[in-house]
């Protein structure tokens, strides 16, 4: 039956997450004559919303050099989190009450409005998603997913729009960035019903997600953001550029491109709705094929890279393949040079090199590795492990290939333990560990890193940097492909030494991690 709201009184009470999951109880849809819906909209009206704790680091950062920074500066912040950005256009319609005028729509103008001073007075002691999911950390995965999203939609928003020129561009990119805020919501406030419905869906492949949400609240997310942006007194322009049901306009049009877009990627890029998405937007931007790939590619590390910086990668984020796998379709992988070498391969072997003697940057040259090795060597399923200084731990940080690879986001290594991949921190050679191995040493793989990765076989290697491994790279053929051959060995250890190769050159303004 779907779940009604916690009971709530007053306008922004915070409550924990315990006192929301012990306040929803299940009822009919209506029993009280009030949809449910309604409800939901009222309860998250009164409800504080909290933000995140990288925003109050760097607001209190910059409040402490206060004459010396810009309205920019502050706007900088609150567009990197969705709640905060919601907290601020929410406050405007009470703070203009009595101040006639246009509407403001832009994050930079309502900080210039309001003055650096008062905006920190007003922006103070603000709730913490992360301390509300302290002890709910499946729903802080799960809020943390739907914000990173929002960020990577915001990026191809801001990059589309600035293509079309278009003079107001923050507010299609702050359209992108709330678009999806009341799923954000349902996350921190009422982390019982989010993870209701993830688990439908989890467990059911083919479910669509509105279906799922009508099930649980008894409709469907979208409808409750309808509402709450009128209930906000949100700038009519935003709601505009936030409605999919009236995407015509090109500005609505950019918005839903790119909220799509974040969407399914988040699955992986092999997700079948992308090739849809990537027509759409060569048809929106009029661009070739290439020239869309190349963008995508490049804003998709950036949105990789401002997580990385933050230290808000909680499990391995998803590479995406290079502009190149679209140039070199007709090679498919298999095509061979005279020399016998894949001709993918080759190419990647080429542009790596060229690309370490320019301006070696880590996840630009790891994307061209991890793509050599899937479209070129066939491997299905590769990862990036960070190793720790001490060498005592690697974890996953970016993953390649097919949905399949999702598995190993999450994987963990203690290398301390004597197994078969703890080698690979004293040396420069990588492993080939084949089906009689596992069959002979069953130990070498330690039971729980077999539960994640399964019984393929698999290559592994060390990416050291001046003689100190930074990572290693995992790569097998996934579930279809389970047994590997001496050649994909063979490409796999050239693509990892032409790597730690590049990265052992002195770095310009690229990074390692």
């Amino acid at each position: 039956m779907p779940l009604l709201p916690p009971e709530a009184s007053g306008a922004g009470i915070a409550l924990s997450s315990d006192d929301l999951q012990a306040g929803q109880s299940a009822i009919s849809p209506g029993e009280d004559g009030v949809p449910n819906l309604e409800k939901w909209a009222a309860f998250l009206c009164q409800v504080e919303i909290p933000v995140l704790r990288s925003s109050i680091d760097e607001l209190a950062r910059l409040e402490q050099n206060e004459d010396n920074i810009t309205a920019r500066d502050i706007s900088g912040v609150i567009l990197r989190d969705p709640m905060l950005t919601l907290r601020v256009l929410r406050y405007l319609p009470e703070y203009r009450r009595n101040r006639p005028g246009t509407e403001i729509t832009t994050v930079g103008h309502a900080v210039m409005m309001l003055g650096i001073t008062p905006f920190f007075r007003q922006f103070r002691d603000m709730k913490i998603v992360e301390d509300m999911l302290a002890e709910c950390p499946h729903a802080l995965e799960g809020f943390l997913g739907v914000v990173n999203r929002a960020r990577h939609a915001a990026l191809h928003a801001r990059e589309w729009a600035a293509l079309r020129h278009d003079i107001e561009s923050d507010e299609v990119i702050i359209a992108a960035l709330l678009h999806d805020v009341a799923e954000m919501l349902l996350w921190c406030l009422a982390p019982e019903c989010a993870t209701q419905i993830a688990e439908r869906m989890r467990q059911d492949k083919t479910l669509r997600s509105a279906i799922a949400q009508e099930r649980v609240l008894g409709f469907k997310v979208v409808d409750l953001q309808l509402a709450l942006l009128e209930k906000w007194r949100l700038p009519a322009l935003l709601q505009s550029l936030m409605d999919d049901d009236h995407n015509n306009p090109p500005r609505v049009r950019i918005v839903a491109l790119a909220v799509a877009l974040a969407r399914h990627s988040a699955n992986g890029w092999d997700d079948p709705a992308l090739s849809d998405d990537y027509a759409a937007i060569r048809k929106f931007l009029a661009l070739s094929e290439r020239d869309v790939m190349a963008r995508i590619h490049r804003v998709a590390l950036t949105a990789i890279r401002r997580l990385d910086r933050h230290g808000e990668l909680r499990s391995a984020a998803w590479l995406p393949p290079m502009p190149a796998a679209w140039a070199d379709a007709e090679c498919d992988g298999k095509e061979e040079d005279a020399a016998g070498r894949p001709v993918v391969v080759k190419r990647v072997v080429e542009l790596l090199t060229v690309r370490a003697s320019q301006d070696p940057d880590f996840l630009e040259m790891l994307s061209l590795v991890l793509h050599g090795m899937h479209a070129g060597a066939g491997l299905d399923r590769m990862l990036f492990m960070a190793i720790d200084d001490a060498h005592g731990k690697a974890t996953a940080k970016y993953v390649a290939g097919s949905r399949e690879a999702s598995r190993l986001q999450k994987l963990e290594i203690d290398l301390a333990c004597p197994h078969v991949f703890s080698p690979l921190v004293a040396g420069g050679t990588g492993i080939w560990y084949r089906a009689f191995a596992r069959n002979e040493l069953p130990s070498a793989v330690p039971a729980e890193i077999s539960k994640v990765i399964g019984d393929n076989e698999f290559f592994a290697m060390a990416i050291p940097v001046d003689g100190n491994p930074i990572g290693l790279i995992y790569a097998d053929g996934g579930c279809h492909h389970p047994v590997l051959d001496a050649g994909q060995y063979e490409e796999f250890q050239t693509l990892c030494l032409l790597l730690a190769n590049a990265l052992g050159r002195e770095p310009k303004t690229g990074h390692f991690l």
